[in-house]
């Protein structure tokens, strides 16, 4: 999220927020993975290494 290109709009906010209510327990890692990676396809940054399971 630090790294983001310096126009952040309201799919960045999304994604940070996200991010935040999965540390908190209030939103599952799938769904902020999800959001997160919705905003970073819409600044032009995904890197799509493609999908890693997790042991957890």
């Amino acid at each position: 999220m630090n790294d983001w290109p310096p126009e952040r709009g309201r799919l960045h906010g999304q994604a940070r927020q996200a991010c935040l209510d999965a540390l908190e327990g209030n939103l599952s890692g799938a769904e902020a993975r999800a959001v997160f990676i919705d905003a970073a396809k819409a600044a032009g940054i995904l890197v799509d290494y493609g999908v890693r399971k997790s042991n957890f």
